[in-house]
Protein backbone atom coordinates (compact mmCIF):
# COMPACT_ATOMS: atom_id res chain seq x y z
CA UNK A 1 0.00 0.00 0.00
CA UNK A 2 1.36 3.57 -1.00
CA UNK A 3 1.96 5.77 1.75
CA UNK A 4 -0.37 8.53 0.86
CA UNK A 5 -3.12 6.00 -0.08
CA UNK A 6 -2.31 4.64 3.55
CA UNK A 7 -2.97 8.12 5.30
CA UNK A 8 -6.09 9.28 2.79
CA UNK A 9 -7.63 6.38 4.61
CA UNK A 10 -6.24 7.20 7.86
CA UNK A 11 -7.82 10.50 7.14
CA UNK A 12 -11.14 9.22 6.56
CA UNK A 13 -11.67 7.53 9.89
CA UNK A 14 -11.35 4.00 8.70
CA UNK A 15 -9.07 1.62 10.43
CA UNK A 16 -6.39 0.62 9.65
CA UNK A 17 -4.88 -3.04 10.67
CA UNK A 18 -1.65 -2.42 12.90
CA UNK A 19 -0.03 -5.01 10.59
CA UNK A 20 0.36 -1.85 8.04
CA UNK A 21 1.30 0.44 10.60
CA UNK A 22 5.06 -0.97 10.90
CA UNK A 23 5.66 -0.37 7.10
CA UNK A 24 4.51 3.49 7.41
CA UNK A 25 5.94 4.20 10.97
CA UNK A 26 2.86 5.98 12.03
CA UNK A 27 3.56 7.76 15.50
CA UNK A 28 0.14 9.14 15.82
CA UNK A 29 -3.07 8.46 14.03
CA UNK A 30 -4.98 11.83 14.95
CA UNK A 31 -3.24 13.90 14.44
CA UNK A 32 -1.43 12.38 12.09
CA UNK A 33 2.31 11.87 12.59
CA UNK A 34 4.09 9.00 10.26
CA UNK A 35 7.57 9.09 10.23
CA UNK A 36 9.95 8.72 7.02
CA UNK A 37 12.16 5.99 7.29
CA UNK A 38 15.98 7.29 6.48
CA UNK A 39 17.05 3.98 4.99
CA UNK A 40 14.78 3.80 2.17
CA UNK A 41 16.21 7.39 0.63
CA UNK A 42 16.85 6.63 -2.79
CA UNK A 43 18.51 9.59 -4.99
CA UNK A 44 18.85 13.14 -3.42
CA UNK A 45 15.09 13.58 -2.43
CA UNK A 46 12.60 12.20 -0.23
CA UNK A 47 9.70 11.21 -2.61
CA UNK A 48 6.38 12.22 -2.29
CA UNK A 49 5.03 8.66 -0.90
CA UNK A 50 7.80 8.78 1.60
CA UNK A 51 7.39 12.32 2.97
CA UNK A 52 7.29 12.76 6.56
CA UNK A 53 3.89 14.02 7.96
CA UNK A 54 3.10 16.02 11.14
CA UNK A 55 0.27 17.04 11.71
CA UNK A 56 -0.44 19.19 15.07
CA UNK A 57 -4.24 18.80 15.03
CA UNK A 58 -6.75 16.57 13.38
CA UNK A 59 -6.58 17.36 9.57
CA UNK A 60 -9.71 19.22 8.50
CA UNK A 61 -11.96 18.43 5.37
CA UNK A 62 -11.08 19.03 2.02
CA UNK A 63 -12.45 22.53 0.76
CA UNK A 64 -13.98 22.46 -2.92
CA UNK A 65 -12.13 26.55 -3.73
CA UNK A 66 -9.24 27.05 -0.66
CA UNK A 67 -8.28 30.48 -0.80
CA UNK A 68 -5.20 32.61 0.94
CA UNK A 69 -6.07 35.73 2.78
CA UNK A 70 -4.21 38.31 4.00
CA UNK A 71 -5.78 41.13 6.01
CA UNK A 72 -5.07 43.20 9.16
CA UNK A 73 -2.27 45.89 8.59
CA UNK A 74 -2.29 45.99 5.27
CA UNK A 75 -3.55 49.07 2.52
CA UNK A 76 -5.09 46.29 0.04
CA UNK A 77 -6.82 43.14 1.28
CA UNK A 78 -5.86 40.20 -0.78
CA UNK A 79 -7.70 36.90 -1.39
CA UNK A 80 -6.08 34.48 -3.70
CA UNK A 81 -7.50 31.39 -5.02
CA UNK A 82 -5.47 28.31 -6.19
CA UNK A 83 -5.79 29.37 -10.04
CA UNK A 84 -4.67 32.63 -9.07
CA UNK A 85 -1.84 31.01 -6.87
CA UNK A 86 -1.05 29.50 -10.03
CA UNK A 87 -0.85 32.25 -11.96
CA UNK A 88 1.96 33.83 -10.61
CA UNK A 89 5.91 33.25 -10.74
CA UNK A 90 7.34 30.54 -8.76
CA UNK A 91 10.62 29.81 -7.29
CA UNK A 92 12.19 26.22 -6.95
CA UNK A 93 14.38 24.97 -4.72
CA UNK A 94 16.09 22.49 -2.65
CA UNK A 95 15.54 21.84 1.19
CA UNK A 96 15.53 19.79 3.86
CA UNK A 97 12.33 20.13 6.30
CA UNK A 98 12.52 19.00 9.92
CA UNK A 99 10.30 19.30 12.97
CA UNK A 100 11.76 20.65 15.42
CA UNK A 101 10.86 17.60 18.02
CA UNK A 102 12.43 14.84 15.72
CA UNK A 103 14.24 12.04 17.71
CA UNK A 104 17.66 10.63 16.45
CA UNK A 105 16.87 7.35 14.95
CA UNK A 106 16.82 5.10 11.58
CA UNK A 107 13.28 7.53 10.92
CA UNK A 108 12.25 10.25 11.64
CA UNK A 109 10.52 13.57 11.17
CA UNK A 110 13.03 14.90 8.47
CA UNK A 111 12.36 14.80 4.60
CA UNK A 112 14.65 16.35 1.83
CA UNK A 113 12.62 17.75 -0.74
CA UNK A 114 12.39 19.76 -4.29
CA UNK A 115 9.83 22.55 -3.51
CA UNK A 116 8.35 25.08 -5.58
CA UNK A 117 5.73 27.97 -4.29
CA UNK A 118 5.39 31.55 -4.21
CA UNK A 119 7.56 33.57 -2.70
CA UNK A 120 5.83 35.19 0.46
CA UNK A 121 7.58 38.34 -0.07
CA UNK A 122 5.61 38.70 -3.30
CA UNK A 123 2.23 37.81 -1.65
CA UNK A 124 2.78 39.99 0.74
CA UNK A 125 3.89 42.71 -1.58
CA UNK A 126 0.60 42.75 -3.03
CA UNK A 127 -1.46 43.91 0.04
CA UNK A 128 1.32 46.66 0.92
CA UNK A 129 1.35 46.51 4.45
CA UNK A 130 1.60 49.72 6.75
CA UNK A 131 4.46 51.04 8.69
CA UNK A 132 2.51 49.52 11.97
CA UNK A 133 2.48 46.23 10.15
CA UNK A 134 5.68 43.93 12.36
CA UNK A 135 4.46 40.61 12.54
CA UNK A 136 2.59 37.70 10.13
CA UNK A 137 0.10 35.57 12.08
CA UNK A 138 -0.71 32.98 10.23
CA UNK A 139 -4.11 30.51 10.89
CA UNK A 140 -4.75 27.60 9.43
CA UNK A 141 -8.12 25.64 8.80
CA UNK A 142 -6.97 23.14 11.11
CA UNK A 143 -6.11 25.66 13.80
CA UNK A 144 -2.44 26.20 14.03
CA UNK A 145 -1.41 29.26 14.71
CA UNK A 146 2.13 31.22 14.60
CA UNK A 147 3.54 34.85 15.28
CA UNK A 148 6.22 35.93 12.36
CA UNK A 149 8.24 38.72 12.60
CA UNK A 150 7.92 40.70 9.14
Amino acid sequence: MQRRHFMILLSSGWLIPHELWGEHHVISADPLEVEFDLASLQGQYTLLDDFYVRNHFTAPAAVEAPTLRIEGEIEKPVSLTAVELAGLSERKFAAVLECAGNRVGSTGLVSNGAWAGWPLKDILTMARPTAKAAYLRPFDRDGYKRSVPL
